[in-house]
């Protein structure tokens, strides 16, 4: 499973498609199924649940880039099970994607 360059990020002003497409791309499940074997559904969850209380309380993550990739992917395709508005989840996703671009940002460096 690879992970995004900068340029590969989409801009943050983007629509809910882009951040799709980033997902799609990038998907990291299978990388953390190989580690996590029959703990992955647990170890997931518990980090999307982690990333979920970090963005509502404005804090940063110190996780990677593939963590962040998870994350993301787990919130789009858990989703439809949550009832939460496209609007916020667009703004959970730009804080992801901000995320993302500065650890890649400090890995060129």
């Amino acid at each position: 499973m690879s992970i995004p360059t900068v340029e590969d990020l989409p801009l943050l002003e983007n629509s809910f498609h882009d951040a799709k497409s980033l997902i799609e791309n990038y998907n990291q499940s299978k990388y953390f199924q190989t580690q996590w074997g029959n703990n992955y559904f647990e170890q997931a969850s518990s980090l999307w649940e982690e990333h979920i209380k970090l963005f509502n309380n404005k804090k940063d993550s110190n996780c990677t880039v593939r963590e962040l990739l998870l994350v993301m992917g787990f919130d789009y395709y858990a989703g439809p099970h949550l009832g939460l508005p496209e609007k916020i989840k667009i703004k959970f996703y730009h804080w992801l994607i901000s995320t993302i671009k500065e650890r890649l940002e400090n890995e060129e460096t």
